[in-house]
């Protein structure tokens, strides 16, 4: 068992800060004086006393002996009866949401995940399909009758991951919210990308003010207020669903998905990939007016830590600094290329052409902080059980049943190329739950990732143009911090000839010569992590003070970053040139149809929160004899340079880098590298076949999990059972029998168990 967080807060907190907004004492006094006159009443106690009830729970849920769809059909005609009232001090506010009953209803998403049920729903008042979808749910409920601490685990496991379907279903969600009983005591839920918060209970069947505070806040809020982003709109096209953006004083229409990975976690980054041309505006008429030709254009959708600068100041900052002045000595390169490509790429700014042209970007709504009144408790540790990771595969034909119609979202692929670490992969005592703040980007050119290179050609071209970009932000004083083959991208110039650009920059950071080690946090793409970052400790103990000398000849304490200190040492220029290796080396084994290969890419690229014991032993034995043992032949040619990079790297990892010209020389003896290994793949690009690969805009296969409602496996519990009770039992009878689907299919596991257990909590 470990220490981990939970963040709750007070019924009556959570309804000043976290509700869509806090109706006044008339707004509420006026509804419940008609809740008061139709929905309550008084009945007598066996001691033969007065009690004010709900007409529809005359009692507590688990003393009632029908089944729990239909004791808890009666917050449906309570809710009509709100909905039905017509306030004099709403101050202007609308109706705008309505409840609907659902524990029979299939949730139809825009990507195929499998199965699910709700409860019930808040949704837009003027709605009247019979369909769910994620994208009209404003507030997800699930009731239980008992209060067993089982009952109550699954309800909440069923809320959350609700709650999940719809932040990852829906595009336009900043947050949402959720409504939770079990027996008579009701919680209230708020999901965003920076933070959970749960209400404590109380007794709904008592409680009957806040009850009413409760939905009116639900009913008559505005969309924005429940969270639905008013800069992105859901539209129809003939039959397809599309979304359209607004970005600056621009308008993008989606076309298809680039980039939709299926994540663990509510919170986080949650990036956004879409493939998008620029119309006229929202309206039907506007959508269809498409502009500059029907040029497409690459929107990123992505939420930031609050303060952390936006891609585009980044990349302003750098380019600021490229001037042909900043170019080293000649004498430094002496025998080297690289001088002479950074000097043609720091005149006339042709530096530019080595990142992705960024057209247009705007920042958005910022998430709410945390609550001084919202507490950490609880002592939690992963279970197993909250969503089950050996899961069946969903038929194609249920697959459509549980997919709306004209859907164009998909999830993309993930096993195969690896996935960043995300703050929710930290270890819980270090995460902050920090303000996170809505930033979007249009890229001028789609292009494709370098993970669906055709050919060993066009892999190490854009190998050798993403070097030169990094050069060049060594010069400017910048680290990448995430070099992976998603982040290289590469634009076809004409038929079969490529160029490279790097991209994503929002983890660069500005290099500190002179850091305390271990105060960078764990960032980038796992499978790409320089290893002592993901080891979070130094190869070799570096350069002690007694190998400098001091000017004036006296002993001098001379900081250096610390090898047994906790977290990795700081992120040095050179980790960005061994994402680079790591990106050949996956390419090599991954890429090319050969099982030896092949095996040994699943033992060293891992999502684990540590190297695994192949990738160790890859690294830190010097002469890379796994991979020549297992490489196809065909390639071997590649061994000699790959196997001087990985020295080159290995060895001054060992010092203490002083300046930026120790830095240089390092990018220059690696360049020679690059450059023989680009010839040797320009020779083979037509002898050596890639495997055919899940292209980025291909879903993966639906999965469904176990328990009463097939559930999705992006689920993040933000630890919130901590407050279960422990030996509870409550009226077992009775309890749900909606109807469970039971599929067929060939068991998967999910291949993300290491940073799945970071997610999924609770009490044990």
């Amino acid at each position: 068992m470990r220490s981990a967080s939970h963040n709750s807060c007070p019924v009556d907190v959570f309804l000043k800060s976290y509700a869509p907004f806090e109706p006044s004492t008339e707004f509420i006094d006026e509804v419940y004086a008609v809740v008061r006159e139709k929905c309550l009443v008084e009945t007598q106690t066996p001691d033969g006393a007065l009690k004010t009830t709900w007409a529809d729970f005359p009692g507590t849920p688990s003393s009632d002996k029908r089944r729990e769809e239909k004791v808890f059909l009666g917050l449906e005609n309570i809710l009509r009866v709100i909905k039905d009232v017509e306030p004099t001090q709403a101050a202007g506010r609308q109706l705008q949401f309505s409840y609907k009953n659902s524990p029979y209803s299939e949730v139809k998403s825009e990507n195929a995940v499998g199965t699910f049920k709700w409860d019930g729903c808040i949704r837009p008042s003027d709605v009247t399909s019979s369909d769910l979808i994620p994208a009209e749910a404003a507030v997800v409920a699930e009731f239980k009758k008992s209060s067993a601490r089982s009952e109550v685990i699954q309800n909440r496991k069923q809320l959350v991951s609700a709650a999940s379907q719809i932040m990852h279903d829906d595009p336009r969600r900043m947050f949402t919210y959720g409504i939770t009983i079990e027996d008579q005591q009701m919680s209230l839920w708020y999901f965003d990308r920076s933070h959970s918060v749960k209400s404590d209970p109380f007794d709904f069947t008592q409680d009957f003010k806040t009850f009413v505070r409760v939905f009116v806040s639900f009913l008559w809020a505005t969309e924005h207020e429940i969270g639905f982003d008013p800069t992105v709109h859901r539209v129809k096209l003939g039959e397809e669903i599309r979304y359209v953006y607004q970005v600056e004083q621009k308008f993008f229409l989606t076309q298809s998905t680039i980039h939709n990975p299926r994540l663990l976690s509510i919170s986080g980054r949650t990036t956004r990939v879409w493939e998008v041309v620029q119309v006229a505006g929202t309206t039907p008429s506007q959508v269809q007016e498409i502009m500059n030709n029907g040029k497409t254009y690459a929107l990123k959708d992505v939420w930031l830590d609050e303060n952390a600068p936006t891609e585009r100041a980044i990349l302003d900052n750098i380019f600021g600094r490229l001037k042909p002045d900043l170019l080293p000595d000649r004498q430094l390169l002496p025998e080297s290329s690289l001088w002479g490509v950074l000097e043609v790429a720091l005149d006339n700014e042709q530096y530019k052409k080595y990142f992705m042209e960024i057209v247009c970007d705007q920042q958005g709504d910022r998430s709410k902080p945390i609550l001084k009144d919202a507490f950490l408790s609880g002592q939690i540790a992963p279970d197993p059980d909250i969503l089950d990771t050996s899961s069946p595969d969903l038929s194609e034909q249920d697959s459509s049943r549980s997919c709306v119609k004209g859907s164009t979202q998909e999830y993309t692929s993930q096993r195969f190329f690896g996935d960043k670490y995300q703050p929710g992969d930290m270890p819980k005592d270090a995460r902050s739950f920090g303000v996170k703040r809505q930033y979007r980007l249009v890229y001028a050119d789609v292009g494709q990732p370098l993970r669906l290179v055709p050919n060993l050609g066009a892999l190490f071209q854009g190998i050798h143009d993403a070097f030169i970009a990094l050069a060049l932000m060594m010069l400017a004083n910048w680290v990448h911090r995430d070099v992976s083959t998603g982040n290289i991208i590469l634009i076809e110039i004409e038929p079969g000839k490529y160029a490279g650009k790097l991209s994503d920059l929002e983890y660069g950071k500005e290099f500190n010569s002179n850091p305390v080690a271990g105060s960078d946090p764990k960032t980038g793409t796992a499978f790409f992590m320089p290893f002592e970052v993901h080891k979070r400790g130094a190869l070799h103990r570096r350069d002690s003070p007694m190998d400098l000398q001091s000017p004036d000849g006296k002993a001098t304490f001379i900081p250096i970053d610390d090898r047994d200190g906790h977290g990795p040492p700081f992120y040095r220029f050179d980790y960005d040139l061994e994402s680079i290796f790591w990106i050949i080396v996956w390419a090599l084994l991954t890429l090319i149809q050969y099982e030896l290969g092949q095996t040994l890419s699943h033992q060293v690229f891992t999502y684990g929160p540590i190297p695994s014991h192949h990738r160790t032993q890859l690294f830190e034995n010097q002469g890379l004899a796994l991979i020549v043992k297992n490489i196809v032949p065909l390639v071997a040619e590649f061994i000699a340079p790959l196997q001087w990079v990985h020295l080159t790297l290995f060895t001054a990892y060992k010092h203490v880098r002083r300046n930026h010209d120790d830095y240089l020389a390092t990018h220059s003896q690696i360049w020679k590298y690059i450059l023989e290994m680009q010839e040797l793949a320009e020779k083979l690009k037509d002898k050596v076949k890639f495997i055919e690969r899940v292209s980025e805009g291909q879903a993966e296969q639906p999965l469904q999990t176990g328990g009463k409602r097939q559930r999705e496996d992006n689920t993040n519990v933000n630890d919130v059972f901590t407050d279960v009770p422990a030996g509870q039992g409550g009226n077992e009878a009775g309890t749900s029998q909606k109807r469970h689907r039971s599929e067929k299919g060939t068991a998967v596991r999910i291949q993300d168990s290491g940073a799945f257990s970071h997610h999924i909590q609770t009490l044990v």
